[in-house]
C-alpha cells in the first residue's frame, strides 16, 4: 500500500499546482482502494498465479470465475 501512498501524495502535489482536480474529489478516488487492494490481494492475484504455474499444462488467459 506505500505506492499508494506515495501516488496519492503526488497527486495532491500536483493537484496543488496544476488545479486539475477540485480538493474534495482526490480523498474520494482513494476512499475505497484498500478494500480494491484487498480483494485484489485475496482473489484475484492467487487465481492469476495458479495460471501461471500451471500455464505450460493449460495454456489459456480466460479463467472461469463463478
Amino acid at each position: 500500500m506505500v505506492e499508494m501512498q506515495v501516488f496519492h501524495n503526488e497527486l495532491l502535489h500536483q493537484n496543488r499546482e496544476e488545479h486539475f482536480l477540485p480538493d474534495s474529489i482526490i480523498p474520494q478516488i482513494f476512499s475505497n482502494i484498500k478494500s480494491i487492494y484487498q480483494f485484489h490481494n485475496d482473489f484475484l492475484l492467487p487465481q492469476l498465479n495458479q495460471c501461471m504455474a500451471n500455464w505450460s499444462v493449460n495454456v489459456s488467459v480466460s479463467v472461469n470465475v463463478y
